[in-house]
């Protein structure tokens, strides 16, 4: 009968998993906003049912894209948890933007989500890292801000040579008020042919 118990509650903790799975897979593009100018291509490979990891790229406007990428503290629902709220928090600030007909810079949007997790209930010891972008179509120009991902994007230009953004930033997480922390944006100038590759620290840690 003991036995039966034990099993009873692996098997429900394994449905929440499951269902946790299910709620941040939704979160992930269905589809990738590619034109004739840029070309995107992606590929999610959780280490264990829940990830920490997430990202989207969406259309900003007709001429802008928007991407970010990162990870959360942790595995598993309390993970899952993390990422809703930070696609709820960006979600809000692109419907904020559409009405406003205008766009928040990178640093801008880190910076608001960084203000709506300390209003949040969660432990001190939760926290996000990630990088969020922007790219002009017309000007070709991309442009960024780091809360602290620990991983450079690469850039492989048209002769093949690779360089690494340079990612300094803050993390997302729980301080107290009066420490103000300021993002930085960047800007790279991208040309036909060139490519850039956003990862996570699961990519280093499979190798």
């Amino acid at each position: 009968q003991r036995t039966e118990q034990i099993n009873l509650i692996h098997q429900n903790l394994l449905d929440d998993l499951e269902y946790a799975r299910d709620i941040q897979r939704a979160m992930l593009p269905k589809s990738l906003p590619n034109t004739a100018v840029a070309a995107f291509e992606s590929c999610y490979f959780p280490a264990e049912r829940v990830s920490g990891d997430f990202y989207n790229v969406f259309r900003i406007d007709e001429t802008k894209i928007g991407l970010y990428i990162g990870d959360v503290s942790g595995h598993g629902v309390s993970a899952a948890m993390l990422t809703v709220f930070l696609n709820q928090s960006i979600q809000s600030k692109k419907e904020n933007q559409n009405c406003r007909k205008e766009t928040l810079l990178p640093s801008d949007v880190l910076k608001n989500i960084y203000l709506d997790f300390n209003r949040t209930d969660f432990k001190s010891e939760v926290y996000i890292v990630m990088l969020y972008g922007i790219l002009d179509l017309e000007t070709k120009e991309f442009t960024f801000a780091s809360a602290g991902l620990n991983v450079p994007p690469l850039v492989v230009d048209s002769s093949g040579k690779v360089t690494e953004l340079n990612i300094k930033g803050f993390p997302i997480c729980k301080l107290p008020n009066n420490y103000d922390v300021a993002y930085q944006n960047s800007t790279i100038q991208l040309g036909k042919g060139d490519k850039v590759l956003f990862y996570t620290d699961g990519l280093i840690e499979a190798a």
